[in-house]
């Protein structure tokens, strides 16, 4: 799949994951999806620091490679993106320190935020060249090392993953899985 095409699923995984926010009401973006678990706002701020950091780290990757400092290696630059968070993550992964959610704050300040971080991410896309998306990688701080394909896929995959915990959750605030 190439970059654009990567793009366009973050995109829409993007606007998936705002609508879900936008369709609950104000008391239940604050409520918990159940004991021990986060509240909606507090997923929203959760992907928005943990794709700051992903992406922050992806420029830096790309950096170091141009400038031929050491680099990580994908482990599995073939393998999809679901196949290694199942065979990285425990059940209940915690998050890291970084992208645990602890401001608070306005659903709308997070979801703007969150909408900011698209076009950040296309121009990263856009300033690389021929070879590098699957030939430069960046260590993910669970998962190891992705190629930067890959990790353009994670923050896909953590968009549809946190809308899926938030979508399934009885709206009584008692349900569904970390």
């Amino acid at each position: 799949m190439e970059a654009n095409a990567l793009l366009q699923e973050i995109a829409h995984a993007r606007r998936a994951f705002i609508g879900t926010i936008a369709r609950l009401d104000p008391a239940a973006v604050r409520r918990p999806l159940g004991p021990g678990r986060w509240s909606p706002l507090e997923y929203l701020e959760h992907l928005v620091r943990a794709e700051e950091a992903t992406v922050w780290r992806m420029f830096g990757a790309v950096e170091e490679a141009r400038a031929g400092g050491p680099a990580p290696e994908a482990r599995r630059p073939d393998a999809s993106i679901e196949r290694i968070v199942d065979e990285t993550w425990k059940e209940a992964e915690e998050a890291p320190p970084l992208a645990v959610p602890s401001l608070g704050g306005s659903a709308a300040y997070w979801t703007a935020r969150l909408e900011a971080q698209q076009p950040i991410v296309s121009g990263l896309v856009d300033r690389l060249a021929e070879g590098e998306l699957d030939g430069v990688a960046y260590l993910h701080p669970i998962s190891g090392p992705f190629t930067l394909r890959q990790a353009l896929q994670f923050i896909r995959f953590h968009l549809d993953r946190h809308r899926e915990h938030i979508e399934e959750a009885p709206r009584d605030g008692r349900g569904g899985d970390a």
